[in-house]
């Protein structure tokens, strides 16, 4: 039976910032999911995906302040896994891909000679193969180079990692995706994204110190072999271990797969913020061309109002020079032309439009 403890909200919000799920998993006996749903349920914030890809490169975003809460949470109790007991997760993503991978037919086992090797292989065999010589083989060297896959092994290490390399790029063709060389790096494409991929030997260092009291540093093959996915925040390496990478093809091939299907839901969900962004932005606009319209409107009504003043002035003006008996041509002449500038008189004369009486108005009654 396992033993059991008990945390504080505070004390499982610093665990789960400090370690991933499935690490936790390993230490309390529940599972990554379990953990997640009593997160949830106490209100403790969870780091978004891919932060713990960051950690590992000192790029990760802080840990938050833990959220308060108005209702009293009663301590967690969680049972501790016994010594050397493992968490085995059977429903992540990659296993699940994995486990797929392996049970669709494809044939996962590793060729004895290069006589059935993809091209592009059988191309960076003869690449690695081929000594330079400007005078008799340049073209056919940088021919074969432009045509190669990025592998970085030792001389002894060579037929072995190619033929784990051939096995690789097969699979993912069997399956669909397009393996392509571009300015020497090796690509996986799919549904329109793609990454890079690459074999490397692991090299260890030695340091003797030269003449000069200054250490040298002497890296020599480990013939430990790598596959990496990816540089930066992304990369993601398979290296020989306890497991050899012969044994690890399907989880390779299902990481690149997954990963493939990541970038394509970043794209779109790129694409889906763009054009939220543009629709907020045409609404933006739209509110402010009815604003600036608006705003005109106001200024007409203004522009109106003063001029509605004036010419009401003038028209008391012109009943003061009618008392005082001016000529009837000139009070007529007068009351027509104080009708150029009324707003309320609209109609059209064959003397002044409306648009030019506007123009004179401006340009009189400033």
């Amino acid at each position: 039976m396992n033993l059991k403890t008990t945390l504080t909200r505070k004390e499982l919000f610093n665990e789960v910032w400090t370690f991933p799920l499935t690490k936790l998993a390993n230490k309390y006996a529940i599972s990554d999911t379990g953990l997640r749903k009593i997160c949830v349920k106490n209100n403790i914030p969870l780091p978004k995906s891919g932060h713990w890809s960051k950690a590992k490169y000192g790029k990760a975003p802080k840990q938050p302040k833990i959220p308060p809460i108005k209702e009293v949470i009663k301590p967690i109790e969680l049972g501790v896994r016994k010594t050397g007991e493992k968490y085995i997760p059977t429903s992540t993503p990659l296993l699940i891909r994995q486990r797929e991978i392996e049970s669709s037919g494809v044939d996962l086992f590793i060729e004895k000679d290069f006589r059935k090797a993809d091209p592009l292989v059988k191309s960076t065999k003869q690449f690695l193969e081929m000594k330079l010589n400007y005078n008799k083989n340049k073209d056919a060297y940088f021919s074969a180079r432009d045509n190669s896959i990025g592998v970085d092994v030792s001389v002894e290490q060579r037929r072995r990692g190619l033929l784990i390399i051939d096995r690789v790029v097969k699979l993912l063709k069997q399956r669909g995706h397009e393996v392509f060389v571009r300015n020497s790096n090796t690509y996986v494409k799919s549904n329109g994204e793609e990454i890079d991929f690459r074999m490397r030997e692991k090299q260890n260092a030695s340091f003797t110190e030269n003449d000069y009291g200054w250490k040298d540093r002497t890296l020599t093959p480990s013939g430990r072999l790598i596959i990496q996915m990816e540089y930066g925040y992304w990369c993601k390496e398979w290296i020989d271990k306890k497991q050899p990478l012969e044994n690890q093809i399907s989880k390779i091939i299902a990481n690149m797969e997954l990963r493939l299907e990541e970038k394509k839901q970043e794209r779109i969900g790129r694409e889906e913020r763009r054009k939220q962004e543009e629709i907020q932005r045409e609404i933006k606009a739209q509110k402010a061309a009815i604003r600036e319209a608006e705003l005109e409107k106001i200024k007409q009504l203004f522009s109106n109002f003063e001029t509605w003043k004036k010419v009401k002035e003038m028209r008391e003006y012109i009943t003061v020079l009618e008392a005082n008996n001016h000529s009837s041509d000139y009070i007529q002449w007068a009351k027509d032309r104080v009708d150029w500038f009324d707003p309320s008189v609209m109609k059209e004369d064959k003397m002044l439009n409306i648009e030019d009486r506007k123009k004179l108005n401006k340009e009189i009654l400033m």
